[in-house]
């Protein structure tokens, strides 16, 4: 369109798309326009893998494109903020923050964070590391600029009954475990609400990652995301009763559960119940892509517009005890080749 037109005096102009496949997304910085000829020049590296026709895309950081309550610019030159508030300024508080973590603990033990409201920070809230039964209880984590919490190594840590919102990329991470021994460790999210993540980075930034071996992710609401609500790595782990819907909401080639990209991923246990309803592009409500191996994937319920289960690739995986209301088919097999 002519709308670049209008761009020409901008000093900082970005634009964040998925500019060569639905499941890629990235921000590019504007070198120079060509008005005449309708074309932005960005800086290297050029999106994370290339450019292509008819791509969706959005500029960002116009001061010339500020036109309705809610949105900001900043002038990095002169250090000047223009922010044009939701509501009236004297009814709530306006927070700019340049906080990184809030709590950090490191090699801890037995500490438990109950009942706290945890916001306004550019990193991640929480960061758990090498520690032993350090758990986060019924505590209320929102405006992240990165993940909610993240829990590294150790045993027995957890996130439990909190309600996790707004976060620029995911809002749980689970990885602890040896993989070569198969020493689980017993990490654990459950009971949580998140929803509205993934605001700033749309793809592979899930609700909850899992990884190591071992780790436990129970009775979870997750929805409104753009990508997955579930990624998984590793080995032995237990996914069971978590309700998800309105996930995958804007991306594609992708599952609301989603695993695979490794041959030595086996053990994972899935019980899932009512899964992924409401998405815009291509989807499936579970996906095992290529060199995934012994998925075992027991009583779940679907209601989506995409297939409830397709794997792609992989070995030894099952489906059983299942009901779906959705588009055919069911499940989805085909071998994939591996580049």
């Amino acid at each position: 369109g002519d709308q670049p037109k209008n761009w020409e005096n901008e000093e900082e102009i970005w634009i964040h798309g998925y500019w060569f496949h639905d499941w890629a997304d990235s921000y590019e910085k504007i070198r120079s326009i060509d008005t005449a000829n309708r074309v932005l020049f960005t800086h290297p590296p050029h999106g994370v893998y290339g450019y292509k026709k008819e791509q969706r895309y959005y500029a960002l950081n116009l001061l010339s494109e500020l036109d309705r309550p809610g949105e900001w610019y900043l002038d990095r030159a002169s250090g000047t903020l223009y922010f044009w508030p939701p509501d009236p300024v004297g009814d709530h508080d306006a927070e700019v923050t340049r906080l990184l973590t809030l709590i950090s603990a490191n090699e801890s033990s037995y500490i438990t964070l109950q009942g706290l409201t945890l916001e306004s920070t550019r990193g991640t809230a929480v960061e758990i590391r090498n520690s032993t039964n350090v758990r986060l209880v019924g505590c209320t984590l929102r405006n992240i600029g990165n993940r909610a919490v993240s829990i590294s190594g150790g045993t027995g840590c957890g996130v439990i009954g909190c309600e996790i919102l707004e976060t620029g990329d995911g809002a749980i991470s689970l990885s602890g475990g040896d993989r070569k021994s198969l020493v689980p460790a017993g990490n654990l999210a459950e009971n949580n609400h998140i929803h509205d993540y993934s605001r700033c980075c749309r793809t592979y930034r899930p609700a909850i990652a899992v990884h190591g071996v071992g780790n436990r992710v129970a009775q979870n609401l997750i929805h409104d995301g753009p990508h997955c609500a579930i990624l998984l790595n590793g080995n032995d782990h237990l996914i069971e009763l978590n309700e998800v819907h309105h996930v995958c909401c804007e991306t594609g080639d992708v599952g609301a559960f989603y695993m695979g990209r490794d041959w030595t991923a086996r053990g994972t246990t899935s019980f899932i119940t009512s899964t992924a309803r409401g998405a815009s592009v291509r989807w499936e409500c579970i996906w095992t892509t290529r060199r995934a191996a012994s998925r075992f994937l027991e009583t779940f319920f679907t209601m989506s517009p995409g297939r409830p289960s397709s794997a792609e690739g992989g070995t030894t995986s099952s489906t059983t005890t299942s009901l779906s209301i959705a588009n055919p088919p069911f499940i989805s097999t085909r071998a994939a080749w591996d580049g």
